[in-house]
């Protein structure tokens, strides 16, 4: 059972497959996915940029599920 806020996406990475995500926003992954913490742009980034200095980048191959921390708008056709 896993708890979080809003949606949660389903990612499958492929071997050497990198994506990176906000910490905040890292749900669960499986034992095989590498997972290290990686500096992004520059000093106007980390000032104005709204995301920080810092991320995780998560390295495949396997299985990573991430949260939305809000609820995603329903797709057409679908119900909530």
């Amino acid at each position: 059972i896993v708890h979080g806020a809003g949606d949660f996406i389903e990612q499958q990475l492929g071997p050497g497959e990198r994506i990176l995500v906000s910490t905040g926003n890292l749900a669960v992954f499986s034992s095989e996915v590498g997972f290290g913490i990686t500096s992004v742009g520059g000093c106007k980034n980390m000032l104005f940029g709204g995301e920080g200095m810092f991320m995780t980048e998560m390295t495949g191959p396997g299985w990573v599920m991430l949260q939305s921390l809000k609820k995603l708008p329903a797709k057409k056709g679908k119900q909530q």
